[in-house]
């Protein structure tokens, strides 16, 4: 059976950042994945994705893994 770790850093002051953060990282999984693969599966060759930005508001990295 596959599996999927992730991982996600966000350097933030307030609980509010963090909201903005997760949003950001969805939208950024999701156009990374389609733009690997012609739906939402996962890419069965890609078998890590990594996603960071820093901003005004902080830093955030998301590391997804499967196998």
């Amino acid at each position: 059976m596959a599996g999927i770790k992730v991982e996600i850093v966000i350097e933030c002051d307030e609980a509010n950042e963090i909201v903005q953060h997760l949003s950001v990282l969805k939208s950024q999984f999701i156009k990374e994945i389609k733009k690997k693969n012609s739906g939402m599966d996962l890419p069965e060759r890609l078998n890590s994705l990594v996603i960071e930005d820093s901003n005004c508001y902080g830093e955030h990295k998301a590391t997804i893994k499967w196998d």
